[in-house]
């Protein structure tokens, strides 16, 4: 596993399949060795968790999920400051990779989990009803706010950080077990890059640059 760039949550479905796959190949059970062999290859597929990495400057906020922009819209820090922000909610299909990345280097100032319904990603007021996790990160004088939102097939959300905790941009601060999308809110003072409809990888694609400042160019 750790030549493997897999996320560590798939050693629990992981390993169980590779045992049952082994055993029924060895027992001749060949419908049976066919059907773990193929979830073996899902889980594998699934939790891939590639290295990432970018040329550009701290001015951009990457983005912190892959999938496709579903909305971007104007709005406020909601229970976390009025504020006025973008918000950018990106959908992660169940073949997009999972794990999310900090989209700068920052602080986490707040935690909140909040359970909730697993209604798909793309109804509408999901973000206030569905079992969510909050990062709240703070930049300086500004605030990031990232928002992970379960979905119709998600049924876990998994949080690698810890109030008081720093990151930097890339690091992987969690994932969403099976799809379903990742919002981020980000201080009016920056200028949006991005569209509905757009394709994204967590850590690299800039979804957003500090107004009047130039940085390097991607790639």
């Amino acid at each position: 596993m750790k030549r493997i760039p897999v996320a560590s949550e798939a050693k629990k479905l992981f390993l169980p399949s590779l045992a049952i796959f082994l055993i029924s190949l060895l027992a001749g059970l060949k419908l049976l060795s066919i059907f773990s062999l193929t979830f073996f290859a899902f889980v594998l597929y699934f939790f891939r968790d590639p290295k990432r990495k970018t040329d550009l400057d701290e001015r951009f906020i990457l983005s912190p999920a892959d999938g496709r922009v579903l909305k971007v819209e104007r709005g406020s820090y909601g229970d976390f400051g009025s504020e006025k922000c973008f918000i950018v909610s990106i959908f992660m299909s169940l073949f997009d990779v999972h794990v999310n990345r900090s989209p700068t280097d920052a602080e986490v100032i707040a935690l909140r989990y909040e359970r909730g319904s697993y209604r798909s990603a793309f109804k509408k007021g999901v973000e206030r009803t569905n079992e969510r996790n909050y990062v709240l990160m703070r930049k300086g004088n500004e605030k990031i706010l990232l928002v992970q939102i379960a979905g119709f097939i998600a049924r876990r959300i998994y949080c690698y950080v810890r109030e008081g905790q720093r990151v930097k941009r890339g690091e992987r601060i969690g994932m969403i077990a099976f799809g379903s999308r990742v919002d981020v809110f980000i201080p009016e003072t920056y200028e949006l890059l991005v569209q509905r409809g757009q394709k994204m990888k967590a850590g690299i694609t800039p979804i957003a640059k500090k107004r009047g400042e130039n940085g390097k160019k991607e790639g």
